[in-house]
C-alpha cells in the first residue's frame, strides 16, 4: 500500500511497493512539470504537483527505484494490466457531486463504463470503489488518485474519516494499490494527513518537497518553451513571477520580459492581474485575514518580528490562531521565517518570500482601480528606472538569494553545519550607529561569514565611503554580539564587484548571478 501526499507547493511523497520501500527523487528536467490547465482549479499555485502522478507525469516528474535500474512510475500507471482511478475535488462542488464523481469514475475505469448505484454518502461511494477493486485480477496494479482532497473532504462531509476507514480496513494490505492524494493547500495536507492523529497517523514513509523552479530550472523551462533568455532576463522574470511554471508559460516569445510583465500583470484582462485575490480565496478560509498578514509582512523590506505582527494586525490577534496562520502562509511558500542572530528573545523574523505576491502588493494593488479605468496606460514602462523600481530590484534579489543558499554555500566554500540568519541593531545598542547584515552563516569552524547583498546593473564599486561603512558594520556586529569568532565578509552581487584596493582588503568572497544558476 502506498500513499502519495502532494500539495502543489510542498510535495510530500511516500512510496511503498508490495515488497520494497522505494526511494524517490524529483527529475527537474524543464519539460516535466508543466501546468495542467484542465485539472488545476483557478487560483491554485500551479506548480504541477498533480501532474507528477498522472500518466505521462509520474514517470517524468518522479523517479522510483527498487533495486532495478529500469523501473519507473510509467511502468505502474501505463501497465496494460494496471488501472488508474482518479477523482478531482472542486471548490464549488457539493458532497453529493464529489461522491457522484467517485461512482462514475469507478464505473468507467473498473467496470468498463457500467453505471453504479447512487450512493448517499462517502462510506457508500468508497464501498463501491472497494467492491470494484475486488473484481480486478490480482495481477493488476491499481492507482487511486484523489486530486484537491481539501475540497473533497469538506468540513461537513465524512470523506476523510471514510478514507481512513477503507484505507486501514480494506486497502492497506493490498499490494496492488497505490493511494494518491493531492491538494493545493499545503497547510491542510500537513494538518490532516501528514500530522494526522487519526487513521492516517504515521503512514508517510518518504517525503520530498515540490517547490517552484530555481533560477537555473526557470531558464531551462523558458528556453524549452522557445523563449529566448539569458541569466539577466531570467532573473528579471523570476523577480516578478517566481519559478511557477503556469506563470512562466504565459510569456510570449515575441515580447521582452518587461512587455510580458506589463501584459500579464498590469492589463485588467491579464492572466495574473487578479491572481493574488484568487490564490487566497481558493487556498484559505477567511482569506482576508491571511491577506492582512501578508501586507503586514510585506510592509517592511528588512522583515518583521512576530511581536510587530501581533501589535499591528486587526483580524487575527495573538496566540495560537496567529501561529497557525503564519504556519499556513509559510507552508504555502508565501512567507519565510529567518532566525535573527543573537536575538532569541525577539523570536523569528518573517519576510515575504513569494515573488509574485510581493510584486502584486508593491506595484499592482496600489493602482489597481486606476489600471482598470485606464486600460491603455503604459504604467510599468513608466516605472522602470525610478528609485522605487531599483529598491524593488534590491529586495527581490535578496529574496532570490535566500532561495539559493546551497549555491551560495558552494561558491563560498562553506561546508559543515552553518545555520543561516540575519542581523540588525539600532543605534542605541550599537553605540556608533545602527547596522544590518543581510545574510550570515554561523559556521562550525569558529567563523562567521557576513554577506552583503547588492543588486546593480554593473559591477558594484566599493569606494572609500562604502569601505568605511562596511568596516563599521563589521565592527558593530562584533561589539554588539560579543562574538569571538573569526569574521569574513562576502559580497553577493549580481554582476560582481570592481577590483579596487578597498575590495581587495575587505572582501573575502564574491558570489555573482551566474553562480546562482
Amino acid at each position: 500500500m502506498s500513499i502519495y501526499l502532494c500539495p502543489y507547493l510542498d510535495l510530500s511523497l511516500a512510496v511503498r511497493d508490495a515488497d520494497n520501500i522505494l526511494s524517490v527523487s524529483l527529475n527537474w528536467e524543464p519539460h516535466v512539470i508543466e501546468p495542467d490547465h484542465h485539472r488545476q482549479s483557478r487560483g491554485a499555485r500551479r506548480v504541477g504537483g498533480g501532474l507528477c502522478i498522472l500518466p505521462g507525469g509520474i514517470c517524468r516528474g518522479v523517479r522510483e527505484t527498487s533495486g532495478r535500474e529500469d523501473f519507473s512510475g510509467r511502468e505502474f500507471v501505463s501497465d496494460p494490466q494496471g488501472k488508474l482511478f482518479s477523482d478531482y475535488g472542486h471548490q464549488e462542488w457539493r458532497d453529493e457531486d464529489s461522491a457522484g464523481a467517485i461512482r462514475a469514475g469507478a464505473g468507467s475505469e473498473l467496470f468498463q463504463g457500467a453505471p453504479l448505484q447512487v450512493s448517499p454518502d462517502w462510506m457508500g461511494a468508497l464501498q463501491q470503489l472497494t467492491d470494484a477493486i475486488a473484481q480486478q485480477p490480482m495481477s493488476h496494479k491499481i492507482v487511486l488518485f484523489f486530486d484537491e482532497l481539501p475540497w473533497l473532504a469538506t468540513p461537513k462531509s465524512d470523506m476523510l474519516s471514510a478514507l481512513e476507514y477503507f484505507w486501514n480496513r480494506h486497502w492497506v494490505n493490498d499490494g496492488r494499490i497505490k493511494l494518491v492524494v493531492c491538494g493545493s493547500s499545503a497547510s491542510w495536507i500537513m494538518r490532516k494527513i501528514i500530522k494526522s492523529r487519526g487513521g492516517l497517523h504515521n503512514r508517510v514513509t518518504r517525503r520530498i518537497n515540490l517547490k517552484p523552479f530555481s533560477l537555473r530550472e526557470t531558464g531551462e523551462f523558458l528556453r524549452h518553451l522557445g523563449y529566448p533568455t539569458n541569466h539577466e532576463q531570467t532573473l528579471r522574470a523570476y523577480m516578478a513571477v517566481g519559478g511557477v511554471p503556469f506563470y512562466l508559460k504565459q510569456f510570449r516569445k515575441v515580447h521582452s520580459v518587461d512587455q510580458n510583465i506589463s501584459r500579464l500583470l498590469f492589463a485588467p484582462d491579464g492572466a495574473l492581474f487578479d491572481e493574488f485575490v484568487e490564490i487566497f480565496a481558493s487556498l484559505f478560509d477567511e482569506a482576508e485575514k491571511y491577506e492582512e498578514l501578508m501586507k503586514l509582512v510585506a510592509a517592511r523590506q528588512e522583515g518583521v518580528f512576530r511581536q510587530e505582527i501581533e501589535a499591528k494586525n486587526k483580524l487575527t490577534g495573538k496566540g495560537g490562531t496567529l501561529s497557525r496562520r503564519l504556519e499556513d502562509l509559510e507552508a504555502a511558500g508565501f512567507i519565510a521565517s529567518l532566525a535573527s542572530f543573537g536575538k532569541k528573545s525577539r523570536g523569528t523574523l518573517y519576510r515575504l518570500s513569494d515573488e509574485y505576491c510581493y510584486f502584486y502588493l508593491k506595484w499592482i494593488e496600489p493602482v489597481k482601480q486606476q489600471l482598470k479605468s485606464d486600460t491603455e496606460a503604459a504604467y510599468w514602462g513608466s516605472r522602470i528606472g525610478t528609485p522605487r523600481y531599483h529598491a524593488w530590484l534590491g529586495y527581490a534579489f535578496e529574496n532570490i538569494c535566500y532561495k539559493h543558499l546551497a549555491e551560495i554555500r558552494k561558491k563560498l566554500g562553506i561546508t559543515g553545519f552553518a545555520p543561516v540568519s540575519s542581523w540588525r541593531c539600532t543605534a542605541a545598542r550599537g553605540g556608533e550607529g545602527g547596522a544590518q547584515i543581510d545574510l550570515l552563516f554561523d559556521r562550525d569552524d569558529d567563523a562567521i561569514t557576513l554577506c552583503e547583498i547588492k543588486f546593480s546593473e554593473r559591477p558594484f564599486l566599493i569606494d572609500k565611503k562604502c569601505a568605511q561603512a562596511l568596516a563599521r558594520k563589521k565592527e558593530t556586529f562584533a561589539k554588539s554580539t560579543r562574538t569571538r569568532k573569526q569574521l569574513f565578509l562576502a559580497f553577493i552581487a549580481a554582476h560582481g564587484i570592481e577590483e579596487t584596493l578597498y575590495a581587495h582588503e575587505l572582501v573575502d568572497g564574491v558570489v555573482t548571478l551566474s553562480n546562482l544558476f
